[in-house]
């Protein structure tokens, strides 16, 4: 009773330099916090690093979910056959996520107004989004590989 069958295969250079793109938007993120906490909240620097990195890893992943750039590797991309790169890109979605949120909860507490409304569209969004991605139909290409098998049946 193992997981799902996986597909292993050598990490190609793209993979790693997708892995050391999400690597350096995270440092990044991490060095904003650091900043803006060790200022005590007089770092405005700090809170648009973290911003940008997260709305960077919001896209990373994005592009990764959709197959337009391929997943982060570094030795050995292991990908489910079922699933493909969309389970990777989530770890990234969400990175970006909690990045955003913690750099707008930041400014909210450092009694700055754009916190409260970022952090107010963060929710609205994420809110609109649900439905969205409940709808979101499976990947073009397992659809092609389905009316294939289907045609020749």
């Amino acid at each position: 009773q193992g997981g799902a069958p996986m597909l292993e295969r050598p990490a190609a250079p793209a993979n790693r330099l997708c892995w050391a793109t999400a690597a350096f938007l995270i440092v990044c993120a991490v060095a904003g916090f650091g900043a803006e906490s060790l200022t005590g909240g007089g770092a405005i620097w700090g809170l648009a690093l973290m911003l940008v990195a997260g709305a960077l890893l919001l896209a990373l992943g994005g592009l990764i979910g959709f197959g337009l750039i391929p997943p982060p590797a570094l030795r050995w991309l292991r990908l489910s056959i079922y699933s493909g790169p969309t389970r990777q890109s989530v770890a990234l979605l969400a990175t970006g996520f909690v990045t955003i949120g913690g750099a707008l909860f930041l400014a909210l507490l450092d009694g700055r107004m754009w916190g409260v409304l970022g952090l107010a569209l963060l929710v609205a969004a994420l809110a609109f989004m649900a439905p969205l991605a409940r709808r979101i139909p499976r990947d073009a290409n397992r659809r092609a590989q389905d009316d294939s098998v289907h045609r020749q049946e």
